[in-house]
């Protein structure tokens, strides 16, 4: 989803946790951007505060009533097996079982969502 913003010139997987300014110099970073949520490292300093202290950081803030697992959850309701209950898998037609629209909290510290089965 991020690459696909027009802004999103390049995406680094795998980078580490604490972003230090030799991690953007290596990929030559203008600057490293997150969500306005805090992130710690073990020993509960910034993991962004080298980054902020040299001003090559941005913060995007949430917008309130969006969130991201309901995004993708929408995506995942508009796949082309939720407009059918036939698929082919290994040259075979199977029936794929019945799931209602319905999502439920798995609660925690991040909301998560699972399905709700037609059973």
């Amino acid at each position: 989803m991020v690459r696909a913003i027009k802004w999103v010139d390049e995406i680094v997987e795998g980078a580490p946790y604490v972003t230090t300014l030799e991690t953007l110099d290596k990929y030559n970073c203008d600057s490293c951007v997150h969500g306005d949520d805090i992130t710690l490292t073990v020993d509960g300093k910034d993991t962004y505060a080298e980054v902020k202290r040299l001003g090559r950081y941005r913060e995007c803030r949430r917008t309130q009533g969006v969130s991201t697992t309901d995004l993708v959850g929408r995506m995942l309701l508009m796949t082309k097996t939720h407009h059918s209950n036939m698929v082919n898998y290994g040259g075979c037609e199977c029936k794929l079982r019945s799931y209602s629209k319905q999502w439920f909290s798995t609660g925690g510290s991040r909301t998560r969502f699972e399905w709700v089965a037609d059973v």
